[in-house]
């Protein structure tokens, strides 16, 4: 004869155990903002109104011999500027019903701002990112879809130290398929692992020493080429960035919606300023 069971157990005290949501949410990782950190953001103090920063250019000249009983030659001089419009207006805009505010159990507002700043930072990344490409020309080393080599790296730095670029402020943005290409070559994941600080490539995921001068960045914003991506060796100067609004946040009360709105807007404008002090290098 089987015996009834009696006891409360889980399967029959369903009713009685509530789901307990936590108070920690799992944000969307978002790649954090890399190169508009690495390029020239001196002229935002410049735009507190209007639309346009131009900014001249100074050339310099080639000496001129001078001949004995002679008179003197003016030197040929023909200056240009570079001009960054701000031009790019993007934002994100949510709802949220009173209810769904009221009943949940993490700050929304503070959750969604968090995310839609660092949304907005990814896009100015990415349209920085798009100018790369013809630098220096379109004159690009390495070949799309193929593993970088030591032979593209150094090809890189020739085109700038052949326009007496400086090496201050040097940046390689990559993608991360093309960091895995560099830890292919040896020179580079010897000297990474022997780090006298005791950091590994590992432990950072990017290379802990420059690479001929100039400092490694790994970048998930650069643009896309065939499935791979445009990646560059550049120096500061190369782009100019003016952030004339950085992500600005407005909640208001949506009396047709009858719900709270939640916009976050940002303006910007980016342009090459000093077309050799960069290259583009192709890759995966």
């Amino acid at each position: 004869m089987t015996e009834v069971t009696r006891s409360l157990d889980a399967s029959n005290a369903n009713a009685f155990i509530p789901t307990i949501w936590s108070t920690k949410v799992i944000d969307e990782y978002i790649s954090a903002a890399v190169i508009s950190d690495r390029i020239d953001r001196r002229f935002e103090s410049d735009l507190k109104k209007g639309d346009t920063v131009s900014r001249p250019s100074i050339t310099s000249v080639a000496p001129l011999q001078r001949g004995a009983n002679t008179d003197l030659t003016y030197n040929t001089v023909i200056e240009s500027s570079v001009n960054v419009t701000v031009n790019q207006d993007w934002y994100v805009f949510r709802m949220i019903e009173p209810l769904t505010t009221k009943q949940s159990i993490v700050d929304l507002m503070l959750q969604y701002t968090k995310i839609d700043a660092a949304s907005l930072a990814k896009k100015i990344d990415q349209t920085c990112a798009a100018l790369l490409d013809t630098l220096n020309g379109s004159s690009r080393k390495g070949t799309i879809a193929v593993d970088v080599t030591d032979d593209n790296l150094i090809d890189c730095v020739t085109a700038l130290d052949t326009n007496n670029v400086p090496y201050e402020d040097r940046s390689w943005l990559i993608s991360p398929e093309t960091w895995g290409s560099l830890m292919k070559i040896d020179k580079f994941v010897r000297l990474d692992y022997v780090n006298p600080s005791g950091g590994t490539a590992t432990e950072r995921a990017k290379l802990n020493y420059p690479i001929y001068g100039a400092s490694v960045f790994v970048a998930n914003t650069l643009e896309v080429n065939a499935g791979n991506h445009n990646c560059a060796l550049i120096q500061r100067e190369a782009l100019m960035l003016i952030i004339q609004q950085e992500p600005k946040v407005v909640k208001a009360w949506d009396t047709r919606r009858g719900a709270d709105s939640l916009l976050t807007e940002c303006f910007w404008g980016v342009n090459e300023a000093r077309d050799k002090n960069g290259v583009c290098l192709l890759g995966k």
